[in-house]
């Protein structure tokens, strides 16, 4: 004997629920939140005012320095009393000015690559925090599903019960799965709320009621060649570069240190009482006879080595972490394909032939509940397969600086 008929709207809405398009139409693409982030982030703002400091230390760096200007007075209170004027001007040796520039070059070239990297970073969080929110909205719509059949289960079996057709124990059974799904539901619908709200702060405004949409279909990763390409040129490999031009530039800043600096002076000395005026020149040079600055070239020498070995360090850590996730997506992608060209229609049309048989009374109540719980089971792996993907994508996207897969 088959179930009422009761209960064949709830499954209709099920049914409905369940074959509900995954990839509505979004108002807002996912460019826009990008670039709503990247205005709005005080991480992006902080590396741009980095650059303006950069800028303006370089143009700093290659000033002369300033000239003195002094007055002295001799013999004072005498016949021979007279005072002078006189104006010294130091001239640096060794190209320290030069050195100086070239150092201030790599900290401002150093600074745009970090805002460029600050903007891959913030733009990837919005992205993947927008998908995030569009799986938040399949998870909740999924839950709501899920909670429609577990009640109508709970209610078939509790009629069956009041008419003596099934023990007590088998009613109290299917309450768990009510309850459970209930609290499903309750968790899916915070999620989806943090998910909004996160989303939101990022992006500095609130988010218009319409669904976000996920792509239809994963992109696949650009093939390993053009991935080590992209590694090479991103912001992340020119930073750890530039780390050792700046440690370069500061070693042959220490190095012009050892110069001393030139002195030259010049005024004019009037004698007060027969107000005769002569000229005054002079030259002075520092004579480096304790410190020749072999500290300072020292330390820019191990600061160098230290550079350069973290560049190549970097090199073997972010080569072997990007191959990774580039076949951690590979896999991912075509995980997602093959649950979403096959495995998801064949649960829907498993769902589909179970409701057709109930209604002409060749299947019990119960498979088509199995039906449903298939699809719901095929459905939430494959929103947990998304979640690894939107990881490991915004991962990739950071470490290429913006290449990521469909960008």
């Amino acid at each position: 004997m088959k179930f009422p008929r009761f209960t064949a709207a709830g499954i209709g809405w099920a049914l409905a629920a369940f074959a509900a398009p995954l990839y509505v139409n979004a108002s807002v693409p996912a460019s826009e939140i990008a670039d709503k982030a990247e205005r709005h982030s005080a991480k992006a703002a902080a590396a741009r005012a980095g650059i303006d400091d950069a800028q303006a230390q370089r143009e700093l760096a290659g000033v002369w320095p300033n000239p003195e200007l002094g007055v002295t007075f001799d013999d004072t209170g005498t016949e021979d009393e007279s005072r002078s004027v006189q104006l010294t001007q130091r001239i640096e040796l060794g190209g320290k000015a030069g050195q100086r520039v070239r150092v201030a070059t790599a900290q401002y070239l150093t600074a745009e690559t970090a805002m460029r990297q600050a903007v891959v970073d913030v733009r990837s969080e919005a992205v993947k925090a927008f998908y995030e929110l569009a799986l938040a909205e399949l998870r909740l719509s999924e839950a709501k599903a899920s909670n429609e059949i577990a009640g109508q289960f709970s209610r078939a079996l509790d009629k069956k019960l009041a008419a003596g057709k099934v023990p007590p124990i088998d009613a109290t059974k299917a309450r768990l799965p009510a309850l459970a799904a209930a609290n499903d539901l309750k968790h899916a619908e915070r999620q989806h709320l943090l998910a909004q709200r996160r989303l939101e702060l990022l992006i500095g405004e609130a988010l218009p009621e319409d669904k976000h949409a996920l792509p239809e279909l994963p992109p696949a990763p650009p093939q390993w060649p053009e991935v080590q390409q992209q590694l090479a040129l991103s912001p992340q490999t020119r930073l750890a570069q530039l780390r050792v031009d700046a440690s370069t530039a500061e070693l042959g800043l220490q190095r012009a240190q050892r110069w001393p600096d030139l002195q030259l002076s010049a005024g004019v000395k009037e004698t007060l009482d027969t107000g005769e005026r002569g000229g005054l020149f002079g030259v002075s040079i520092d004579i480096p006879l304790f410190n020749r600055n072999s500290g300072g070239v020292s330390a820019a020498k191990a600061r160098l080595r230290q550079a350069q070995a973290e560049q190549q360090a970097q090199q073997r850590e972010r080569a072997l972490l990007v191959q990774t996730l580039h076949a951690e997506l590979l896999d991912l992608s075509e995980r997602l394909r093959l649950y979403q060209s096959e495995i998801i229609p064949a649960a829907e049309a498993s769902v589909r032939a179970a409701q057709t048989g109930y209604d002409y009374g060749r299947y019990a109540f119960i498979d088509v509940l199995d039906a449903q719980r298939s699809l719901l089971s095929a459905r939430s792996e494959r929103t947990g397969l998304w979640q690894q993907y939107l990881d490991r994508s915004a991962q990739f996207e950071r470490e290429l600086g913006g290449n990521a897969p469909g960008k």
